[in-house]
């Protein structure tokens, strides 16, 4: 009885890895996902997902770069790059992030001197912790929309803004510089 419940212990095992097989490739260090749903991706070094329906965690130690993927919670321990990209829930990037044509629909805690922010929509709040290097920076360009507040926790942080985006709460902890030069508080 016991040999029959390991065995059918590995068998599961091995059907979740096939399945996780048929989307994901797992190399030293990189993973990269094409089209198709896993539950969790856990990668270090460069992870590179494509069509990529993530329905639980991603946490990466390394690199993100992600295209036309549907993301729920976001933990990376680097920098990320998001193109045409829905993250539904948490994120928290530790290190610099550019994100294109994609949408947040909930808050993004960053740990990094520089964001870039294109033609992207944010439902929640930015919050930029405080990481002991020089002048936060936050670039936000091409019809991008932060719908809540943009948090500085450093108290020195910039936000540069082209007439096209648009900020609906406040800028906390910092000051807007709209793209012609001109400053606003």
């Amino acid at each position: 009885m016991q040999s029959s419940k390991l065995a059918s212990a590995l068998i599961l095992a091995g059907t979740m890895n096939f399945a996780y097989a048929d989307v994901c490739n797992f190399n030293p260090g990189s993973v990269t996902c094409g089209k198709g749903t896993v539950e969790n991706l856990n990668g270090n070094g460069m992870v590179s997902v494509s069509g990529t329906n993530i329905t639980g965690t991603t946490a990466v130690n390394g690199m993100l770069n992600a295209e036309d993927a549907h993301l729920n919670v976001m933990d990376i321990n680097g920098s990320a790059i998001l193109f045409k990209c829905m993250v539904s829930s948490d994120v928290k990037i530790k290190g610099a992030l550019k994100a294109s044509s994609s949408s947040f629909n909930s808050n993004i805690d960053m740990y990094s001197d520089y964001t870039r922010i294109v033609n992207t929509k944010v439902h929640g709040n930015i919050n930029i912790h405080r990481n002991y290097g020089s002048r936060q920076k936050l670039l936000l360009e091409d019809n991008s929309q932060v719908q809540g507040d943009i948090v500085f926790e450093q108290g020195n942080g910039i936000v540069v803004l082209d007439q096209s985006s648009k900020i609906l709460g406040n800028v906390i902890g910092g000051k807007i510089i709209n793209k012609k030069g001109e400053k606003s508080e």
